[in-house]
């Protein structure tokens, strides 16, 4: 006969694995992020414009599926002759895009591209005007 405290102890060892596994998982992605922001700041920048605002969706998980909603920036730069775009993720929703819209159109911001490859930038800041970057 199996006891109470084996099941609980059972129990809360598979929701640790469980919240082990999470927080690994948060912890390498937060270190990936880092390191290719603090690779991305060793680039060149060039001021950008931003050119639109836009409503994007993005969906994760394998089982268990779950959208996010955010507002986007869509900018545009040139290096030498050419002339490349690029996006920023904003922590707001659809609710926001008319404000969004009216403060940050056509205002400039500061992008790092890569000198290789000109059409890969970073936006390396963690706000936009007040706007705080996803």
């Amino acid at each position: 006969m199996v006891s109470i405290a084996a099941v609980v102890f059972r129990i809360d060892k598979t929701n640790l694995l469980l919240v082990l596994a999470v927080v690994v998982f948060v912890a390498t992605q937060a270190l990936w992020k880092r390191s290719r922001i603090m690779r991305a700041k060793a680039w060149p920048n060039v001021e950008a414009k931003i050119e639109n605002v836009f409503i994007d969706t993005e969906t994760s998980g394998v089982k268990y599926r779950r959208e996010e909603t955010y507002a986007a920036l869509a900018y545009s730069y040139s290096v030498g002759e050419s002339f490349y775009s690029g996006e920023i993720k904003l922590l707001a929703d659809d609710s926001k895009v008319q404000e969004l819209e009216k403060r940050l159109i056509g205002q400039l911001v500061t992008v790092h591209y890569n000198p290789r490859n000109p059409a890969q930038s970073v936006f390396v800041h963690e706000s936009v005007r007040g706007w705080p970057v996803r």
